[in-house]
């Protein structure tokens, strides 16, 4: 009976002490307060002339003859004046904002603010990656989801960078569809957590 009653103790102390390390890793809004926002022109504003384009941002379609259905939104935002709508499209559509300095074990909260009333067969994908001093990429996270009607935020939980990273960048891979619309607004990448390896 003792036995036992060590064997689950021990079992017990396990469990909590594992909870304790994954949560370490998740990070929140309020982790953010305060800190720069890493993404240049994250409440996606448009650029004083046409040339400039969407300033901080690059996209991308695979077939580059066909025009992308994107546009401002100055209606449906989720802060600020302007969000990024996104009508039918027969291609994924990729969004990669400019690159900008991480640093190593750095801890990095991303997040993205979406809505949307297209009939999805795939998600939507919030993506962040590292890449060392060639542009090779090192590290990558993602989280995927089914964005609502509504305004939502989604989030990854960045952390323990690898050492050859000297910069990243976030992207959101928004999935081919035929009818509705879906927008994003103040995407962001806060440097919000050290991890003390060294």
């Amino acid at each position: 009976m003792k036995l036992r009653a060590v064997f689950f103790s021990l079992l017990v102390l396990v469990l909590l002490s594992s909870c304790f390390v994954g949560s370490s890793l998740v990070f929140f809004e309020a982790d953010a307060v305060g800190k720069p926002n890493l993404v240049h022109n994250p409440g996606f504003l448009p650029g004083k002339n046409a040339e400039q384009g969407l300033p901080g941002w690059t996209l991308i379609n695979i077939d580059e003859k066909m025009k992308i259905p994107v546009s401002y939104d100055t209606v449906s935002t989720a802060e600020g004046k302007t969000s990024l709508r996104f009508d039918p499209s027969e291609q994924d559509i990729v969004i990669v904002s400019d690159a900008f300095r991480v640093r190593r074990y750095g801890g990095y909260y991303i997040r993205a603010n979406v809505r949307g009333t297209a009939d999805l067969l795939k998600k939507v994908q919030l993506r962040f990656f590292t890449y060392n001093e060639n542009g090779k990429q090192i590290n990558k996270f993602q989280h995927k989801f089914m964005p609502g009607a509504d305004w939502d935020r989604y989030t990854i939980s960045a952390g323990f960078i690898d050492t050859r990273s000297t910069f990243g960048r976030v992207a959101l891979v928004i999935p081919a569809f035929s009818k509705g619309s879906i927008w994003i607004d103040e995407v962001g990448a806060f440097d919000v957590h050290s991890f003390r390896i060294d």
